[in-house]
């Protein structure tokens, strides 16, 4: 199954672009810095190490209204799976980080997302960049669409309700 058949096209949503590669989650600590440790009956303090993610192979595909991570699963059969998606009016920022290996950091309003992108590399940021922002300008700012609990119209890009408070399935 390819990823073009695990997509859901809103109305009057289309697919702009796509690059292969992979997504990496940026490291995190796990319950703070340090953790207190007795050996021997002497208390000391070791530093965690930082908690390193796997890559995610997959798909960046660009629509006229969002970027959706398409995750790869399977050595066979290959399947493919939405796993999350950034809402263009919601942009932040994109940029390129990494010496050797060079990442595509993309910002919004629920943090950083790092994507290994394959022909992406510094000369192609540019085009890049504003390929996805004539996008994010010709993006609907406030499609609404209807809360499943309470029928209240919302924003399509809200996470809840602002009626009743339920989070949003799509």
């Amino acid at each position: 199954m390819s990823w073009q058949k695990a997509i859901i096209l809103k109305e009057g949503e289309h697919v702009v672009h796509s690059w292969d590669g992979h997504y990496k989650k940026p490291y995190k600590t796990m319950d703070g810095d340090f953790q207190i440790f007795t050996i021997g009956g002497h208390r000391g303090r070791k530093y965690r190490e930082k908690e390193k993610s796997k890559p995610i192979n997959g798909v960046l595909a660009l629509t006229n209204r969002r970027l959706i991570w398409f995750e790869q699963r399977g050595l066979i059969g290959k399947s493919y799976h939405a796993l999350f998606e950034i809402h263009l009016p919601k942009l932040k920022g994109i940029s390129m980080g990494g010496l050797i290996s060079k990442y595509v950091s993309i910002t919004d309003e629920n943090g950083e997302y790092r994507f290994h992108l394959k022909h992406i590399g510094e000369k192609e940021l540019e085009s890049f960049k504003d390929m996805i922002l004539r996008q994010e300008e010709k993006a609907p700012k406030d499609i609404m669409v209807t809360c499943e609990y309470c029928a209240t119209m919302i924003p399509e890009a809200s996470t809840s309700c602002s009626n009743c408070g339920a989070k949003r399935k799509g």
